[in-house]
């Protein structure tokens, strides 16, 4: 079960996001991405921001959310879920 895909909230802000960054508009993804986040902390939503930030530019910092999610993925547990 994934606890974001199973949220309402969590869903819809990320549905949201694959639409927008679809369509290009990448700010507005990250900021639906991050609201998923903020929601469900599941770390392929970082992978997710991560891909977004480097459509963005900011090449740094979609580094470190890559990093954070292959320390996140390494580490999930129950109640991250």
């Amino acid at each position: 079960d994934d606890g974001c895909l199973n949220d309402a909230v969590c869903r819809g802000h990320y549905e949201q996001a694959v639409k927008q960054f679809e369509s290009g508009r990448y700010e507005l993804a990250l900021g639906s991405f991050q609201a998923a986040h903020r929601r469900r902390q599941m770390p392929w939503l970082l992978l997710n921001i991560g891909r977004t930030l480097q459509r963005l530019g900011p090449a740094q910092e979609a580094i470190g959310y890559y990093e954070r999610y292959k320390k996140a993925e390494l580490n999930i547990d129950a109640a991250t879920l």
